[in-house]
């Protein structure tokens, strides 16, 4: 931790943030954060600049104010995961959608959730969709949660998937079962019931197709392009011997190094099944671990950790978004 705090003193706001439990999501990060590092609305969504913030309650007020002096009022619209978020960025200009409203002059929406799932980042957009007046795209940009906690043997893999915090909601599930009884009764008229702990296991091939299905579903109803980018891992996209000094010291713990060795050993999978299902679905496919393959020669600093990125790794990753467009 000194080591990392020492290198990117930033981290500290970000480790500091709490979850808050929301119905159908399960957990969002706290809103109305305040501090130089992180700003977060009512929402717990996360506001692309952070200059005269305290009259502004949402990002939606936040696009309004960026767009009075604007000819064009579309909106971009980016979901995923703490990379979305900006975990690791110096300050809310340094986020993957600050970077994207500043280079093309068109507000995006930080929809970006720490920890979610890519179920979650769906529900995320569902939850806020009539906040949305003039949508021109949705990026997504995920898929190494998704694939991480279908590696790691303490996320339970049953229907409708593993999330970040799913033993925890299940323990105190279990303690919300009614009076005795309302127990007595249940037992008697379901008695042939299966025990709950019964729901079928999914893989991860079920949870992805599952996703990518309701991702073009939406963007049919909308009519709306969407663009799905493989999320970055740094054992993904740069060679060992081009890791930076810092980059070195940060991702050196050996008491979580082993959770990742199995990730790093799935990106060809990775990347064959969400390009498969995209293709599938005529969503467009882009893989930022290649765009990274590609920039890391220079032996840039780009990662604050395995998956979280510093300033200039967001910013390289907006410009490559942009050039989609």
């Amino acid at each position: 931790m000194k080591n990392r705090y020492k290198i990117c003193p930033q981290l500290k706001i970000y480790d500091n943030i709490s979850l808050t439990y929301i119905n159908y999501l399960m957990f969002v990060q706290s809103p109305g954060i305040r501090s130089k590092v992180c700003n977060t609305d009512n929402y717990g969504l996360r506001f692309n600049f952070n200059h005269n913030l305290f009259p502004k309650k949402t990002i939606f007020e936040e696009c309004l104010e960026f767009n009075k002096k604007k000819s064009s009022k579309e909106q971009i619209i980016i979901l995923g995961g703490s990379q979305v978020f900006g975990v690791g960025s110096t300050n809310d200009m340094g986020t993957i959608s600050s970077n994207l409203t500043t280079l093309s002059d068109e507000f995006c929406f930080n929809l970006g959730g720490r920890a979610f799932n890519g179920f979650q980042e769906i529900i995320q957009f569902m939850l806020l969709i009539k906040n949305f007046k003039k949508i021109k795209k949705i990026i997504i940009l995920s898929g190494t949660n998704d694939f991480f906690m279908h590696s790691v043997k303490a996320y339970s893999k049953k229907y409708p998937g593993p999330m970040y915090n799913n033993q925890f909601f299940q323990d105190n599930l279990k303690n919300l079962k009614g009076s005795l009884k309302d127990q007595i009764i249940r037992k008697i008229k379901f008695e042939k019931n299966l025990p709950s702990e019964d729901f079928p296991e999914i893989n991860i091939n079920e949870v992805i197709e599952r996703n990518i299905e309701i991702i073009k579903l939406l963007g049919k109803s909308l009519n709306v392009e969407i663009e799905f980018y493989l999320s970055p891992y740094i054992f993904w996209g740069k060679k060992n011997n081009l890791f930076t000094d810092e980059e070195k010291k940060l991702i050196n713990n050996p008491q979580t190094n082993h959770i990742y060795d199995e990730l790093t050993k799935k990106y060809n999978e990775t990347y064959e099944l969400y390009k498969n299902n995209c293709k599938k679905n005529s969503i467009n496919f882009y893989d930022l671990n290649e765009m990274i393959s590609k920039i890391s020669e220079r032996k840039e600093w780009l990662f604050t950790d395995r998956v979280h990125m510093t300033d200039l790794g967001y910013q390289h990753c907006a410009r490559y978004i942009l050039k989609n467009f």
